[in-house]
């Protein structure tokens, strides 16, 4: 599942207007999140944790609770805390697919949370995130409220934060039912109680960049000008001076901004995926004899006038633009015979096509059938 199997096309031409801005509610079906999380897999993710976990808290009251076994969380359950289950998607390979494709699609890193709660309890009291959410409804109902900004546009290092809830009223109640999706851009205010039976729910964080974090990128790669690590002496103002008529010149670089958001896209996106043994089994002269198929996963091919991006997970994979007709039929997740499908699929020669089955194989895009 990935974000275009939650969203239709209408929609996130929606989000797209929406994000970074004001809230909006998408509503869906019940069951719509079915394939995605449910009481048994959350059961067998609990199964196979060891205890106590950092990323599993139980909150009450807005008091985070001690235990040291799963006896001791279902009893606080019991008693109307909440379970919330920290980056979850790191357990389960379909919330890791979800979460990659929303990673991909946003250009942003991405994580996700579960809460837990039964019927009238809450999480966390009213509050604001550092960070952009979208809530998707899995079981049950929530009702919300949410309130506009008191800190415009909030950081988790800011120096002060506004801790005042707004004394206006909501802008925005609702009762978020199962398979609706509700995003909500940092800084706003909000609240949710779960209503008549049990809810679950999962809140994927999106950690939008910012200008301090294009400040922060510029500040290390000027460590690589030997000017910029000087120590001030007794001229600092004129060094300082100096420092300030090259960084407008730096700024003034078209390429500059092209530089950093390559450097952000790979940062939020690209990672190693293990494909064993089939990454170290095989060289080029013995691929011939393979029958390939897609590795299970979100992708998505983008094709461009001199080359091929393809988004696979969460990595970015530079091919040569003759690649479209082998990527497209490989996307058909059948299987292809690499020595009877030279001639038709590579167009380009049979070394440069053994290359490309190669980096394919060690991307983890392509597996053995």
């Amino acid at each position: 599942m990935n974000i275009f199997d939650i969203l239709t096309d209408g929609e996130i031409e929606e989000f797209k207007n929406c994000y970074t801005k004001t809230s909006l509610l998408v509503r869906g079906t019940q069951g719509r999140f079915k394939e995605l999380i449910s009481f048994e897999s959350l059961s067998a993710i609990l199964n196979s944790t060891t205890f106590p976990c950092d990323d599993i808290r139980i909150i009450k009251d807005n008091l985070y609770l001690q235990y040291e076994n799963p006896d001791e969380i279902i009893e606080h359950i019991a008693n109307e805390a909440t379970l919330i289950f920290n980056k979850i998607h790191n357990r389960d390979s379909k919330l890791k697919e979800l979460i990659t494709s929303i990673s991909l699609f946003l250009k942003s890193p991405v994580s996700a949370n579960l809460y837990l709660s039964q019927a009238g309890v809450g999480g966390f009291g009213i509050h604001y995130d550092s960070h952009d959410v979208m809530v998707l409804q899995i079981i049950g109902s929530k009702q919300w409220k949410i309130f506009k900004p008191t800190k415009q546009d909030p950081l988790f290092y800011m120096k002060y934060h506004d801790r005042i809830p707004p004394v206006d009223n909501p802008y925005l109640e609702l009762t978020l039912n199962e398979g609706d999706i509700l995003y909500i851009p940092r800084g706003e205010w909000h609240s949710a109680i779960a209503e008549n039976e049990t809810s679950m729910h999962l809140t994927i964080g999106i950690s939008n960049k910012t200008g301090v974090d294009f400040i922060s990128w510029l500040g290390q790669e000027l460590t690589e000008r030997p000017m910029w690590r000087k120590s001030f002496g007794l001229s600092r103002e004129l060094q300082l001076e100096e420092l300030i008529g090259e960084l407008i010149g730096i700024l003034k670089d078209k390429t500059l901004s092209l530089e950093y958001f390559n450097f952000n896209d790979l940062l939020a996106t690209q990672t190693t995926h293990f494909n064993l043994p089939i990454q170290f089994k095989y060289s080029n002269q013995n691929l011939k004899n393979l029958i390939i198929k897609k590795s299970p996963g979100y992708s998505r091919l983008n094709e461009f006038s001199d080359q091929l991006i393809l988004e696979f997970k969460n990595k970015k994979i530079t091919l040569h633009p003759n690649a479209a007709k082998l990527i497209n039929e490989i996307e058909k997740g059948n299987g292809i015979n690499v020595e009877r499908s030279m001639e038709e699929l590579f167009p380009f020669g049979s070394s440069v096509a053994l290359n490309l089955i190669h980096k394919l194989i060690v991307e983890g895009y392509i597996i053995e059938v």
